[in-house]
């Protein structure tokens, strides 16, 4: 069954929690996945691995026309490598997406499990990662809401 929780809720339970829990935040793209990262960020000390931190440079995308699960401009498996080796070692490692230079950081990035984790982003409600979590929330959005984003995200204003 799911149950409807406030972000005041979310952020009661996270910070209850000894020892620090996974939690993910999965949904459709634009639903708030991000703004709801930076909401529980304000009243709450966390770290967040993010899907896009996990973005192949363009050069390195197999095709740039097809659909398809896991996406192709992901570094999926490292992604999952990353959560899996974090709910079991409590520590992971891996070089994130710089958006600056549209390019792998050549700064590694370094994440303990000494207090919550957010792993956020399309899919982080994988199956295979379903397990891990602790809190699991998946953010739905409104038609209007969604095209509207899209629009303001758009590089080409009015042509979305």
């Amino acid at each position: 069954m799911v149950e409807r929780v406030s972000v005041e809720e979310v952020v009661t339970r996270v910070s209850k929690r000894v020892p620090p829990p996974l939690i993910a935040i999965d949904g459709l793209p634009c639903s708030g996945k991000g703004t709801l990262v930076d909401k529980l960020r304000e009243q709450v000390d966390l770290d967040c691995i993010e899907l896009d931190d996990f973005v192949l440079p363009e050069e390195h995308w197999p095709s740039h026309d097809q659909p398809a699960f896991p996406f192709q401009f992901i570094r999926y498996d490292a992604f999952l490598d990353a959560v899996r080796t974090l709910a079991a070692t409590g520590r992971c490692s891996y070089y994130p997406f710089d958006w600056n230079t549209l390019s792998t950081s050549e700064r590694r990035r370094d994440i303990r499990h000494t207090k919550p984790v957010v792993i956020e982003g399309v899919s982080a409600l994988n199956p295979v990662l379903c397990d891990l979590h602790r809190h699991m929330v998946y953010l739905g959005e409104r038609e209007d809401k969604l095209a509207t984003e899209v629009r303001r995200r758009s590089p080409h204003p009015g042509k979305a």
